[in-house]
C-alpha cells in the first residue's frame, strides 16, 4: 500500500527519532497498580505494589490468569482516572472482559478487537453508552498488550493520532475536539480520539507506523509509538510541534488511506510526574502514558 504524507513534516518527525535518547525510548511508568485498584474498587491488585514500566508490565501480565486482573494491569499503567475506573470495572452488563481472554488467546487480532470493542462503545441512540469510563484511547492500550497475534495493534490516544493526522495531512483518526478556557485566561484546544473511528480507521493507523519503520531506523513499531508520543510538559520536541501544528479534523471522512490499507489487508491528557520503575537503573524525564 502507498501512504501519502507531507513530506516536511515528515523529514522533521524522521529527524528528531533519530536524535532520541535511551531514557526516551523508555516510555512511561504508571501508578501502583494495588494503589490505583485499592481506589478505584476496593482491592484487587494486592500482589502488584510497585509502579511499573513497560516491560515489567509484560511480566506481570504473564504471571496473571485473571482476566480482569491483566486488563486492571493495563488501565492502572496507562493512568484511566479511578473514577472511571469503577464505572467500567463495575458494569457486570458488559462483555468485554470476554475479549481479554480471547486477545490473549490469539482468537482476535487486533483490528478485529477494535471492532469488537467499539461495537460495545458504541450504543443505539437513546440507550447508554456502552463500556462506561473506556473509550479508544484506553482499549487500544488493552489491545496493545493483549493481543497476541502477529499483527500488532498499537496505542491509538490523542498524541498519537493528532501525530499520525498531521503526518499524514488528513483523517486517519477521527478526533473529537473542544476548545476551553484555561486558568491562565488562554483558550485551549482540547482532542480525544472520537468513539465514531471504526476498525478500518484503526488498521490505517496502524499501517502508518508500521510504514514509518520502514523509513526509519526504528527497531519496531513500538518505538515508532513512543516517538508520536513524546514527552509532555514542554520537553518533547515532537509534542511541542504537534501542539503547534495540529489542526481541528480536516473533513470528518474516512480518506484514501485507509481505502489503501483495507485493500492491503494489512480526553485532554491530564499531565503528572510519574514514579519510578523499579527495573530502571538511571534516572528517565516524567512522561505521559503510552
Amino acid at each position: 500500500m502507498t501512504i501519502q504524507y507531507d513530506e516536511e513534516r515528515l523529514n522533521h518527525f524522521l529527524s528528531l527519532l533519530a536524535k532520541r535518547k535511551v531514557h526516551e525510548a523508555k516510555g512511561w511508568v504508571g501508578a501502583v497498580p494495588s494503589a490505583w485498584a485499592a481506589t478505584a474498587i476496593g482491592g484487587g491488585l494486592e500482589r502488584w505494589s510497585e509502579a511499573m514500566c513497560r516491560g515489567c508490565l509484560r511480566s506481570a501480565l504473564e504471571a496473571e490468569t485473571s482476566p480482569l486482573a491483566r486488563a486492571m494491569l493495563v488501565l492502572s499503567w496507562g493512568g484511566m482516572r479511578t473514577r472511571n475506573a469503577g464505572l467500567l470495572l463495575n458494569d457486570r452488563s458488559s462483555q468485554w472482559l470476554t475479549l481479554i481472554d480471547r486477545m490473549w488467546n490469539g482468537d482476535l487480532d487486533a483490528t478485529a478487537a477494535y471492532a469488537e470493542f467499539s461495537s460495545l462503545r458504541r450504543a443505539p441512540v437513546g440507550a447508554r453508552k456502552g463500556l462506561p469510563g473506556m473509550g479508544p484511547a484506553y482499549f487500544t492500550k488493552l489491545i496493545f498488550f493483549l493481543c497476541r497475534d502477529n499483527q500488532p495493534g498499537y496505542i491509538m490516544d490523542q498524541w498519537t493520532a493528532c501525530s499520525v493526522n498531521l503526518l499524514c495531512g488528513q483523517d486517519v483518526v477521527l478526533t473529537d475536539v473542544h476548545k476551553s478556557w484555561n486558568r491562565s485566561g488562554r483558550l485551549v484546544e482540547g482532542y480525544t480520539v472520537s468513539d465514531q473511528n471504526s476498525a478500518d480507521n484503526y488498521r490505517a493507523f496502524n499501517a502508518v507506523i508500521e510504514d514509518l519503520v520502514t523509513r526509519s531506523n526504528a527497531e519496531d513499531g513500538e518505538e515508532i509509538e513512543l516517538a508520536l508520543f513524546d514527552q509532555g510538559h514542554g520537553k518533547g520536541k515532537w509534542r511541542n510541534y504537534v501542539v503547534q501544528h495540529r489542526q481541528a479534523p480536516y473533513d470528518g471522512r474516512l480518506r484514501k488511506v485507509i481505502e489503501d490499507s483495507e485493500g492491503d489487508g494489512s480526553h485532554v491528557s491530564k499531565e503528572r510526574s510519574q514514579p519510578s520503575c523499579r527495573c530502571r537503573t538511571e534516572s528517565v524525564e516524567p512522561a505521559v502514558a503510552g
